[in-house]
């Protein structure tokens, strides 16, 4: 008997057919698994991912089948399967068939009757059919006598390998008809072949795997006869292959034309995702394979090599393209790779308003984080709440990129505006269990509790470790008129320490007034006037004043009479002045007048009036700022003694083991101490990794710790980017991480700050942890 076995819930009327055909000795399910996982069943993964099309495992006895016979001959079965395929009314639209070994001969048997039945329901498969993939089909009609004495002897003599005739001329005639037939008949092909043996031999190789037709070359794939259909999972390049020729094959429907002249302009697109997280993945190809068929020139980073040339290569990109799509999702959002490409598009955009974001939520509708959601949260996003959704994501980006104003987002009105409160800092819980955790702790193991983490770590996280910075400067925000100067390498904790000074900040009535360098484009720092200009702005806005009403600002004298004049008189309560990433004023020509004006701020308090005395300046640094300010006596930073993050020790990573469930042994804690630096965000990272459930153990994650795609791969690919752009900082690490070179003051020093370098006890520079000289070892190489 011959039967279909649907797999999912096709629709009543679906876009296609997909037809899985097992070969001989062969089973509907277990051919297309890994042994009795279910789930390694791919055709499942198709309905998924297909969700309008009908997917279905063709179901017959290939056992005792007499495939040259007389009894169900090839004809014969090949003409019930027919039978089979009208009564499921798969006539009715586009056919692909999947097959694997001969199972590629019952396909082609079926669509050589039908070629004979033009009219009929049986021609009308023939006519449908758009795609055949062949895994391991012997296609070569000349070589037959080889294959089959092959599938002799790893099959064993069945009746079907016994009617097999090795100088069968039926063979040879079905393979040259469907290699005349397939390209008249505009039906495409698609050959895998393997390149492992099977009980010691090659079934179907290079030459009998062939179908003969031009263009179409087959590809080796590194596995068995038996095993070359079974895929690991939905990232193997092998179903995206798969995927991509369906997609190819059973084009998404023609949207409604636009206005006449907005679709003849090609628009560049940068698609930013998680590679690792499989629903951004899916989307992201979508995206591509519709937007390039649309005529546009679409990039994501799918296959680039490792090494410099990377990550400028992801700097051109978005310095050339006019949008950048953005797949936002509870995965994609801790994405430092992300954060980074967000970060250089915003940078972009203040020079000419290009590139147009457009973020897309992805199963996603909760707040993106700091610095994200200071990003993204003012626009308008699309909601994707799965594969039903492609079509209606693919409609609203195409209307926002045809629209005739590049530089406005023009999403239509059905899009959805995902609300978010103020991401750029987050609410004050009304309760925290932070103390209660630092005095005693508990495991959270629960994986709804253990956050991924990126950015700054929310107020109620279980996991935030208290160090001895936290001991100095939260009691500072009970005190009035004080200044306070954080300093600490890059992903330390400085903004998460930031953000709890600013709960009790408010917890004592105080207004803040954050000011993160950060968010500021190049053009915006270029001249002194711009940077006042864009303080005195954001001030106004955290007190709630329209900025419209500001006056001009000139110069430091200008600024002072503000707050002054306006800031101070707009609220009698006592005020924090936070300003995080200070550094990247440290090499302005203005710097000089900058901090000898916060300087001067800091001395007024002692001046009873205007209201200087009600003023607490906070300064977030990652750099010494002695090596830029050259008169001390002008210097903010000085005015009190700096208090350093300093890295992880032992003690709080057994801490977070406990907390995590204790996923390491106390040899492990060491190795991971050494792997990461005690580096925060790398360290949480590692144990966010291990969680329970999460199938990792800490010998998978330290030897593929260094790997661009391995469980710190987005970390370490968003590093590479940003040393990419600083040709002098990337060659003094590639000379420190090869050969221990040292270098000059100035140069650890940025190193330093960027979190990449530290000094030993030695006095020694070295890489930050074994992690990064791993890494840009083989990176900068």
């Amino acid at each position: 008997m011959s039967a279909l076995q649907k797999i999912g819930k096709p629709s009543e009327s679906p876009r296609a057919s997909v037809i899985f055909v097992h070969g001989l000795g062969g089973d509907p399910f277990a051919t297309w698994r890994l042994g009795a996982d279910q789930s390694t069943y791919w055709p499942a993964w198709l309905s998924a991912d297909l969700p309008e099309f009908a997917i279905y495992t063709l179901e017959y006895d290939a056992a005792p089948t007499k495939w040259t016979g007389s009894s169900m001959a090839l004809p014969d079965r090949a003409t019930n399967i027919l039978n089979v395929l009208a009564a499921e009314q798969c006539d009715k639209a586009p056919i692909l068939f999947i097959c694997h070994s001969l199972g590629g001969l019952v396909v082609k048997q079926l669509l050589r009757i039908a070629s004979d039945q033009i009219g009929s329901q049986f021609g009308s498969v023939l006519e449908r059919t758009k795609g055949v993939i062949f895994f391991a089909t012997p296609n070569s009609g000349s070589d037959a006598a080889g294959w089959v004495d092959k599938l002799r002897a790893v099959f064993l003599p069945t009746a079907a390998t016994t009617d097999l005739q090795p100088d069968s001329a039926y063979l040879r005639d079905l393979d040259y008809w469907y290699r005349d037939h397939a390209p008249r008949g505009n039906i495409a092909t698609e050959v895998f072949v393997e390149t492992q043996k099977t009980k010691g031999i090659t079934v179907v190789d290079m030459t009998s795997g062939d179908p003969g037709i031009p263009g179409v070359r087959p590809i080796p794939i590194d596995a068995s006869h038996v095993d070359i259909c079974k895929i690991k999972s939905p990232d193997d390049a092998l179903y995206k292959s798969v995927l991509r020729f369906i997609r190819d094959r059973v084009p998404a429907p023609k949207l409604p034309a636009a206005p006449v002249g907005e679709l003849d302009r090609s628009r560049r697109i940068f698609i930013s995702y998680r590679r690792r997280a499989k629903a951004d993945a899916r989307l992201a190809d979508f995206l591509r394979d519709e937007l390039q068929r649309a005529g546009h020139d679409v990039f994501i980073d799918v296959g680039m090599t490792v090494g410099i040339e990377w990550g400028k290569e992801i700097a051109r990109r978005i310095e050339r393209c006019q949008f950048l799509i953005v797949l936002l999702s509870e995965e994609s959002v801790g994405s430092e790779m992300m954060q980074e490409e967000v970060h250089l598009a915003h940078e972009r955009r203040k020079k000419d308003n290009t590139p147009v974001i457009l973020p897309i939520r992805v199963q996603f509708d909760g707040q993106l984080g700091y610095p994200l959601g200071a990003y993204l949260s003012p626009l308008q996003h699309v909601f994707w709440k799965g594969p039903t959704d492609d079509n209606h994501s693919l409609e609203q980006v195409l209307t926002a990129i045809t629209g005739v104003d590049t530089g406005s987002l023009q999403l239509s009105s059905t899009a959805q505006n995902i609300p978010t409160n103020r991401d750029a800092v987050p609410a004050v819980p009304t309760a925290t269990v932070q103390d209660q955790i630092v005095r005693r702790p508990q495991s959270v193991a629960d994986p709804r509790v253990l956050r991924q983490p990126g950015g700054v770590l929310r107020l109620d996280d279980p996991c935030y470790i208290e160090r001895q910075a936290d001991r100095i400067v939260i009691p500072a925000a009970s005190d009035v008129g004080v200044t306070s100067v954080i300093l600490a390498a890059r992903q330390m904790g400085k903004s998460s320490l930031l953000f709890r000074y600013f709960q009790k900040c408010r917890a004592a009535n105080k207004q803040i007034i954050f000011v993160d360098f950060q968010l500021f484009s190049d053009e915006e720092l270029a001249s002194q006037q711009s940077l006042l200009s864009k303080l005195a702005e954001r001030a106004l806005r955290e007190i709630g004043i329209d900025p419209k009403a500001m006056r001009s600002i000139q110069g430091p004298s200008d600024l002072t009479d503000f707050f002054e004049d306006v800031v101070f008189k707009a609220t009698p309560a006592q005020i924090t002045l936070a300003l995080d990433e200070v550094d990247r004023i440290f090499n302005k020509p203005y710097r000089s007048n900058f901090f000898a004006m916060l300087r001067g701020w800091h001395g007024r308090r002692a001046i009873e009036g205007p209201g200087w005395e009600r003023l607490d300046l906070a300064l977030v640094v990652s750099t010494e700022p002695q090596f830029y300010i050259d008169d001390e006596t002008q210097s903010p930073f000085n005015v009190v003694e700096p208090v350093r993050l300093e890295p992880f020790k032992e003690s709080h990573l057994k801490r977070l083991n406990g907390l995590f469930g204790e996923p390491l042994q106390d040899s492990e804690v060491r190795e991971l101490l050494d792997l990461t630096g005690g580096q925060p965000y790398l360290t949480r990272l590692a144990f966010y990794r291990l969680r329970p459930g999460s199938g990792m153990t800490f010998v998978d994650l330290h030897e593929h710790a260094s790997d661009d795609d391995g469980p710190f791969g987005e970390h370490l690919r968003a590093r590479l980017s940003q040393l990419s752009r600083r040709p002098e900082l990337s060659k003094a690490m590639a000379r420190l991480v090869s050969s221990g070179t040292q270098m000059d003051t100035a140069l650890f020093h940025r190193l330093s700050a960027a979190g990449l370098a530290r000094r030993q006890g030695d006095g020694k520079i070295v890489a930050a942890n074994d992690m990064y000289k791993n890494f840009l070892q083989r990176a900068l190489a």
